[in-house]
């Protein structure tokens, strides 16, 4: 298995010219809080991985050399989803772009996670408060009951009483 593992290594290594974008490939600089997850190169990218802020949702970037993924002319990154929900995509040398992309695309993440998460919060104060509501009501028939009984062991009280005073 791992002889069979060793020849796909360097067939791969070889079709998709690793050594020769070993040395193009721009560095990123990485800022802010980013959780960067470096993931396997599927689908005919030449590198991939995911950009999050923590506790966010993942942004998959991919690096396409040879238009396997898309049409672009030249090698380029992409990202998905982007800030308007779909593709980016930026020429390989423009780490400015990407990065910028990238950035637009997170915030809008947690623009969309706010927004959620403020409407995850009044759905579950309508629940409570349907919730009281109901308890309530509950409430107001058990006290209503209670007057009854009450009002009922009152009348035949007096009864009681004024049939003892006939007496």
């Amino acid at each position: 298995m791992m002889d069979e593992r060793l020849r796909l290594t360097h067939e791969m290594e070889s079709s998709f010219e690793w050594g020769k974008w070993n040395k193009e490939i721009p560095f990123i600089p990485i800022y802010k809080d980013w959780e960067i997850k470096i993931i396997p190169p599927f689908g005919g990218a030449v590198v991939r991985f995911l950009v999050r802020e923590p506790g966010g949702d993942d942004i998959s970037v991919y690096l396409d050399c040879y238009d396997t993924l898309g049409c672009f002319g030249s090698p380029y990154w992409e990202i998905y989803p982007a800030a308007d929900g779909d593709v980016e995509r930026y020429k390989m040398e423009d780490v400015d772009g990407l990065l910028d992309g990238l950035e637009r695309a997170l915030e809008k993440i947690g623009e969309n996670k706010e927004k959620y998460e403020k409407a995850r919060k009044i759905v579950r104060l309508e629940e409570q408060l349907e919730s009281s509501r109901a308890e309530s009501r509950l409430l107001r028939d058990e006290i209503e009951k209670m007057e009854l009984a009450y009002n009922t062991l009152e009348e035949r009280y007096r009864r009681l009483k004024d049939e003892t005073r006939s007496d």
